[in-house]
């Protein structure tokens, strides 16, 4: 059996509809079918949402109706003697719709008693591809007999799941794998590099996924023995591997430089041909490394940011950024404006304007927050988790993805705070404080962490990247606002991962709490470096506000987990590289020290935002008399400002540099 794998968010004429049936179908409707029918399975309903059937009374003096039986005695005739009325049964309405069971132990038992392989199938409902398979493929007659022939399949929203999503991804979404009945993947050789590796595949049409099927079905009955070794074989020294540690320093972070400025596609912009998609953190990361001399990055990162705001990924009628293009010369733009992907473009945005006064980007800062502020925006505040264009555009124009999670929540609305701070607009910092009130009453209760999911159907879920970006909004709020509230819950959530994710002997944190029903490669650890570093930068700002010397020294120990060889991330390892130059430069840090309630300390903080100094920390503090004033500290030098104009001048004084870039 070969390995197959397609690009699944390839150029797709039909794009989904019906996002929150879909979200549904894998959401709470799932679970009660799942509760109501014998076989444990959910059967979806394409077209309409299937109402649950409840017992009433029969009013006085009125017919009863007919009887309703349950879908899983659909065509059965009770009043025949039961040889007869079984006859001919289960109905082709019923085999012939697809069942599946939510990730979890009973399903993997029901695999292992029947001896069924196991078809994980996760959707990204937001995605056309995964709609479109949804749609067309799994509730294909055909398609769903050969798997209830033949399978037990798992079905899985891929953004309920972050643990099991990262551990069975494919890099494509529908991502499909073939397992065996204890979740473990089903292995094969045929492979470019011809050695052991899962069976998968992405998006396939119904012949292709009728062949796939049949295929596997035949491999796992001619060599369920073997496969059951080799899987188990490869678990082991699956569970081994990791990141490569080394030392955060500057030769940590050259890696990853060299690698971005290699790719670097001189002609068209961005890094490599494709796919090409926003680099997180690419502006504060080239700046940090022209304060100490290398240069040569930061022109390449401000191009790229202007090349993207002037580019099809961003949508200049209704703000916001898609997410990625497949194609080189930035074709096959993929239409989805995820509310991560906006946060994370927003807050770039802002440091970018702080280097470079363009009107470009000033007014690309507006309308992503006002895609935020307007699209995505929940009415109770907060925001859904993206948008994705149907395949019509009606008076609305798009289709919502209303998942609502907490750390893109708290991301998005630090960035919306510095935003607002950038442009002057109180509008777009009032919906940044908004959101962050949101998460903070609705996800987080203290020493529990936050959870994951706040709507529709919380399941209290708790994973590290929630927790990660949840701080990291915190205490990046913390500097825009002054609100301690905002520094105890990152300080709180840090400590929630320190006692549950951090296991003894390592400095890196996992990704889940272990749990002894972890299936399949589920108890493998997995310690992500995108939300470990967000966590030691979350450390470093802790370190810099006071809170302990030994925050620095922790965040330094969880980025050298990763710092061996940044450039083997490609540009993902501009994440590691920013957190290992947050490492070795102390940064400035500018104290607004004002009585309580004096006006005078919000100018002051204004102003410490719009620095042309990307790595700035502003702490706050309160004196009982006085007037307001900002002081400077970074490296054993202090300065003092009282007025906004002067802050600039002060914080030159006390870096011994001049800033990077100017403002008017």
């Amino acid at each position: 059996m070969a390995s197959f794998a397609r690009n699944g968010n390839g150029e797709s004429k039909v794009a989904g509809h019906g996002i929150g049936r879909v979200r549904r179908a894998l959401g709470s409707a799932i679970a009660a079918f799942l509760a109501a029918a014998i076989v444990g399975g959910a059967e979806p309903q394409p077209s309409e949402e299937r109402p649950v059937v409840e017992a009433t009374a029969e009013a006085p003096g009125e017919d009863a109706s007919p009887a309703k039986l349950p879908s899983f005695l659909a065509g059965v005739d009770l009043l025949l003697p039961a040889q007869e009325a079984f006859r001919g049964w289960p109905p082709r309405g019923l085999t012939e719709r697809p069942v599946w069971f939510p990730w979890g132990v009973p399903a993997f038992r029901k695999a292992q008693l029947f001896d069924r392989p196991v078809l994980l199938v996760m959707l990204a409902p937001w995605n056309r591809d995964s709609l479109r398979f949804y749609r067309e493929v799994l509730l294909h007659p055909e398609v769903a007999s050969t798997v209830n022939d033949g399978y037990l399949m798992v079905l899985l929203d891929i953004d309920r799941r972050p643990d099991i999503r990262i551990r069975y991804q494919t890099g494509t979404w529908p991502a499909l794998s073939w397992l065996l009945p204890d979740g473990l993947p089903m292995l094969s050789r045929a492979n470019p590099k011809g050695v052991n590796a899962p069976i998968t595949a992405g998006y396939v049409d119904v012949p292709t996924m009728k062949f796939l099927l049949e295929e596997a079905r035949t491999y796992y009955r001619r060599q369920g023995a073997s496969l059951r070794e080799q899987a188990a074989a490869w678990a082991k020294q699956e569970a081994e591997e990791g990141a490569s540690p080394g030392i955060p320093d500057a030769a940590a972070s050259d890696a990853a430089a060299g690698w971005l400025l290699a790719n670097h596609d001189g002609v068209s912009g961005g890094f490599g041909v494709a796919p090409k998609f926003p680099i997180p953190g690419l502006v504060e990361y080239a700046s940090l490394r022209a304060l100490r001399g290398e240069r040569n990055l930061l022109p390449v990162a401000l191009a790229t940011i202007e090349t993207l705001v002037k580019g099809p990924l961003y949508d200049r009628e209704g703000g916001g950024f898609r997410r990625m293009a497949l194609a080189p010369g930035w074709g096959d733009v993929q239409p989805e404006k995820m509310l991560e992907v906006n946060a994370h473009l927003l807050r770039e945005l802002s440091f970018a304007v702080r280097l470079r006064n363009s009107e470009d980007l000033r007014a690309a800062i507006r309308g992503t927050a006002g895609f935020l502020t307007g699209t995505l925006a929940r009415p109770e505040g907060g925001f859904y988790l993206g948008e994705i264009a149907g395949p019509e555009r009606g008076r609305s124009g798009s289709s919502l993805d209303r998942l609502v999670l907490a750390g893109p929540n708290a991301l998005a609305g630090a960035a919306l705070l510095r935003a607002g701070i950038a442009v002057g607009d109180a509008g777009i910092e009032k919906a940044g404080r908004d959101a962050l009130d949101y998460v903070l009453g609705a996800a987080i209760l203290p020493g529990r962490g936050a959870e994951h999911i706040l709507e529709p159907d919380p399941d209290g879920r708790r994973y590290l990247e929630t927790q990660a970006e949840t701080a990291f909004g915190f205490v990046d709020a913390y500097e825009t606002t002054g609100d301690p509230r905002y520094l105890a819950v990152a300080r709180d959530l840090l400590e929630f991962c320190s006692r549950n994710l951090l296991e003894a002997g390592t400095a890196s944190f996992r990704d889940h709490v272990a749990d002894p029903a972890d299936v399949g490669i589920l108890s493998n650890p997995r310690r992500p470096m995108r939300e470990n570093v967000l966590l030691g930068r979350t450390m470093l700002r802790l370190w810099a506000h006071g809170l302990g010397a030994d925050f620095r020294e922790r965040a330094a120990s969880v980025l050298g987990s990763f710092s061996g060889n940044l450039g083997a991330y490609a540009a993902h390892g501009t994440a590691g590289a920013l957190g290992v130059e947050e490492t070795i430069r102390p940064p400035v840090v500018v104290r607004i020290e004002a009585p309580r309630g004096d006006g005078a300390a919000a100018a002051l903080r204004r102003e410490a935002l719009r620095l042309p100094w990307t790595w700035t920390v502003i702490a706050t503090g309160e004196k009982a008399a006085g007037r307001a004033e900002a002081v400077v500290r970074c490296g054993g030098e202090e300065q003092r400002a009282r007025r906004p104009e002067e802050l600039a001048s002060a914080v030159e004084r006390c870096a011994g540099a001049a800033p990077l870039g100017a403002r008017e």
